[in-house]
This record gives structure tokens, sequence and C-alpha cells, in this order.
């Protein structure tokens, strides 16, 4: 056995002194649970994938997306098109259909929405 010889500082101090007057264990005891306990936690993140942070993130069905993958493309020159016609028109009137949302995205998001609904859309389990 290797003896080692630490400096803590006073937070850290103060922490050990109530984890010991907690749980009744030697400082010796407490060092070795915290270093099993950070070992642990170490091996996890290190072995997390990309795909194991979307799986915790909430984003909803389909996230944020205005329309499905296989229509990007489409659906962005359309939302860019909505958005130059907007800006074009000094005063917008919500019945011309210049003024509303273009049909080809809501159109997309209404039938991911459904789909999604459904049954999952291409989204895998997580």
């Amino acid at each position: 056995m290797s003896m080692r010889t630490v400096r803590l500082d006073d937070e850290a101090e103060k922490t050990l002194e109530r984890l010991r007057g907690i749980t009744g264990l030697s400082i010796s005891e407490m060092l070795k649970r915290g270093l099993k306990a950070y070992e642990a936690q170490a091996l996890y993140q290190a072995h997390r994938k990309p795909y194991d942070v979307y799986c915790e993130l909430d984003l909803g069905i389909g996230g944020y997306a205005i329309a499905p993958a296989r229509e990007a493309k489409s659906a962005v020159a359309e939302g860019i098109r909505w958005k130059h016609r907007r800006r074009s028109c000094s005063t917008p009137d919500r019945s011309s259909p210049s003024s509303t949302r273009p049909t080809a995205i809501t159109g997309a998001r209404d039938a991911f929405s459904r789909a999604s609904k459904s049954q999952s859309v291409g989204r895998p389990p997580c």
C-alpha cells in the first residue's frame, strides 16, 4: 500500500468533515469511496456516444423540424420564398395566400405530425 499526501482547500476540508460526521467513516475510507465513485462516472462518460446524448434530449416527436428529412431541401427553399414574400408585403393580410405559411411546409409538417402520432417515423428507439 502506498501513502499519499493530499492538500485540501477549506471548502473540501469542510465537506470531508461533514461527510465523516454523517457516515462515521475514516478519512481514508471516504477518499477511497470517492475515487471509486469518480471512476464509475468517468468510465460512463468516456464510453458515451453522441447518440447517447441525443437520446437524453427531449425534443418531442420530430424535434424542431418543420418537415421530414427526406423533404428538407424543398422545405428550406419554400421557407426562404415565404420569408421574402413576407418582407415584400407592407401590411400582411391574413386571408391572402402570400401572407400565410406555405402549404408545402405546413402540409409536410401536418403529414409528419400525423405519421409520428401513429408510428415512429424513422426515429431510432432510445
